[in-house]
């Protein structure tokens, strides 16, 4: 048998596939184009609008590893909302969690207290105690959840005299700081402002 009779060599149609592949490119671009387009007419119609979204959307925001949280949601509400958020007019009453001089107070930007502090750092409310992390500067942070909702977070401790999932009760030791601490009180994982009863 002649070799070139074993079988017929047929060559395949390239420019069909090529066709095929040009047309699903050229749809993809089209489309894409046309989002563009569209979101670039609506910026030039509404400036005031987008800038306010793009202002919220690129808000500066800080994760934070230790307790594995975003923080930059309250930034999208207004500082009467992160009071109540609960839906009524009440807020928690809270004992303080030390006796020591305020160096940083709460804002909306930066939505904790900062004491300074060499002493007994307290619970600011009944709860159970979640995590206990220690960072690399040996310092401890504290995350206790309570009622409702809502936890408490003492930072900068150089001692802590709790486990996790110890109970504690408002103005239980939670541990010592040699210097500083800082608390933040959050409600549904949204930093609020604590209004304190001196309990």
């Amino acid at each position: 048998m002649n070799a070139r009779e074993r079988g017929t060599w047929t060559p395949v149609n390239r420019t069909k596939k090529s066709k095929k592949r040009l047309l699903r490119n050229t749809s993809v671009f089209a489309a894409v184009s046309l989002c563009l387009g569209a979101g670039a007419l609506f910026a030039l119609r509404h400036p005031a609008g987008v800038q306010s979204v793009m202002s919220h959307v690129t808000a500066g925001f800080e994760y934070d590893d230790t307790l594995g949280r975003l923080q930059f949601v309250s930034n999208l509400l207004p500082e009467s909302a992160m009071v109540f958020l609960s839906g009524g007019d009440e807020t928690q009453k809270l004992a303080v969690p030390t006796s020591a001089k305020v160096s940083h107070a709460w804002t909306q930007e930066e939505p904790w207290l900062e004491y300074v502090c060499i002493g007994d750092v307290r619970a600011c409310q009944d709860g159970e105690v979640m995590t206990i992390v220690k960072n690399r500067q040996d310092e401890y942070t504290v995350r206790v959840l309570h009622r409702d909702g809502y936890e408490s977070i003492y930072s900068g401790l150089n001692a802590v005299h709790l486990n996790e999932q110890d109970t504690v009760s408002a103005g239980q030791q939670i541990g010592t700081a040699a210097g500083f601490t800082a608390f933040e009180l959050r409600k549904d994982g949204l930093s609020v402002l604590p209004v304190f009863a001196g309990i």
